[in-house]
């Protein structure tokens, strides 16, 4: 692909952004929202998800978070995806949280696909703590941070999105455990990771339909797991399901 389509495709995609509005501080007055190239670019970035892993750097004020907002607005609720906004503190990741529910009702269009009646629709635009939302389509956005009494402990467990299907066991300080005891509390444990075990501060159960379920053969045995669950592979560490290829080294437990 050459730059040609590269910006062609950028300007595209960013059309949509000019769905939502801003607020003008020289003009004194709302208007279309009007991305800047570099803005643009962060905005395809997420709208198309590529590369899968970025790392945006730009100076204060560039317009990271309205930028940021309206592309997870859009990508959450026309791929019916979760999506998480991750921060050292509530406070910081609620900045981004606040633009997007901002940014619900700039379209009708966005406005109608929020999982909840006209009353609370209402309500959540003059709510200002709301740390999460969903949408009909199985959308899901939601605020979560290392802002608890042990934080250190908290960031280390902050992980990927990925799941394993019910019925299957998961590595913990216990020994091997069911992951519906897991996770419905039924047991109390610390859950193996990259970084030795760890506490749970947070599941959810994913709600999605129709997601692609990888099986993973290590060995005389397999288990089954979303696409984006991480799995360690020897020489490379831990890399999605669907990166998985045959002749991988998986850790197996």
């Amino acid at each position: 692909m050459n730059y040609k389509d590269i910006r062609d495709g950028v300007n595209k995609i960013a059309k949509t952004s000019e769905l939502f509005k801003i607020w003008n501080q020289e003009a004194n007055e709302i208007q279309k929202l009007n991305l800047t190239w570099g803005q643009k670019c962060i905005y395809w970035t997420i709208l198309k998800r590529f590369p899968k892993r970025n790392h945006v750097m730009t100076f204060t004020r560039y317009g990271k978070s309205h930028t940021v907002a309206v592309a997870v607005l859009v990508r959450a609720v026309t791929h019916a995806e979760k999506w998480a906004v991750v921060a050292p503190s509530t406070s910081k990741a609620m900045i981004i949280m606040r633009n997007i529910i901002d940014h619900c009702y700039d379209n009708e269009t966005f406005r109608s696909q929020l999982d909840m009646d006209e009353q609370a629709k209402d309500k959540l635009r003059r709510e200002v703590s709301k740390k999460r939302i969903t949408f009909k389509g199985g959308g899901e956005i939601y605020v979560l941070s290392a802002d608890n009494r042990n934080k250190a402990q908290a960031g280390d467990t902050l992980m990927g999105f990925g799941c394993i299907l019910a019925g299957y066991k998961v590595m913990t300080d216990k020994g091997l455990i069911d992951i519906d005891r897991v996770v419905k509390g039924k047991k109390k444990v610390k859950i193996l990771t990259d970084k030795g075990f760890k506490n749970i501060i947070e599941y959810q159960e994913n709600l999605r339909k129709n997601r692609d379920i990888y099986e993973i053969q290590v060995g005389d045995k397999s288990f089954k797991c979303t696409e984006d669950h991480p799995v360690f592979v020897i020489g490379k560490g831990y890399i999605r399901a669907d990166q998985v290829k045959q002749g991988d080294y998986v850790n197996k437990l």
